[in-house]
C-alpha cells in the first residue's frame, strides 16, 4: 500500500483551515481538543480523544461530481457490501492516477465540530460536524494487488 495523502503534510489545507477557525467569521471549525492540526490536536487524535473513522474497500466506480462536474470522485465497496464515495485526493498530482477501478483504498477521517451548523434549504440543521480526511492509502497494482 502506498500512502498518497497525509494531512500532516498538507500545509496549505492546514493553514487555510486554521485561519478560518481562528477568524471571527462563522465559517471554520471549533478548536475543540486543540486547534485543527496543531500539536495538541494531533496528540488527541493519536491518543483516541478525537476518534478516527476508517473506511476501506475496492474502488468500484470513478465519476465526476459537482454542479459543473469539477470534482473527480470514486466509490468503494467494502467487504460487507457497504459503499462510500469521496473525492480523489492525493498530496502529489501524479498519485491521482492510482485511483483505478479494482484498486484497494483505505481512508482515515476525523469528525470536527463546525463553528456554525450546516443548514438545509428549509433552515433545519443538516450537520454540526465536518468530516476531515487525515490519510489515504491505496494499492499501486491493478485490481488491488500491491506491487
Amino acid at each position: 500500500m502506498k500512502t498518497i495523502y497525509q494531512l500532516r503534510e498538507d500545509r496549505d489545507r492546514i493553514a487555510r483551515t486554521q485561519a478560518a477557525s481562528l477568524s471571527a467569521k462563522p465559517l471554520g471549525l471549533k478548536p475543540v481538543n486543540g486547534l485543527f492540526a496543531s500539536d495538541e490536536w494531533w496528540r488527541n487524535v493519536d491518543t483516541g480523544v478525537i476518534p478516527v473513522l476508517r473506511y476501506a474497500g475496492t474502488i468500484t466506480r470513478l465519476f465526476r461530481s459537482g454542479m459543473h462536474n469539477e470534482s473527480e470522485c470514486f466509490e468503494i465497496t467494502s467487504w460487507d457490501g457497504q459503499t462510500f464515495q469521496y473525492d480523489r485526493t492525493a498530496l502529489h498530482r501524479k498519485d491521482r492516477k492510482l485511483y483505478k477501478v479494482g484498486a484497494y483504498v483505505e481512508l482515515a477521517f476525523v469528525r470536527q465540530e463546525l463553528k456554525q451548523p450546516v443548514l438545509t434549504t428549509t433552515g433545519d440543521i443538516y450537520d454540526t460536524h465536518a468530516r476531515c480526511l487525515i490519510e489515504v492509502r491505496i494499492t499501486e497494482g491493478p485490481h488491488g494487488i500491491s506491487t
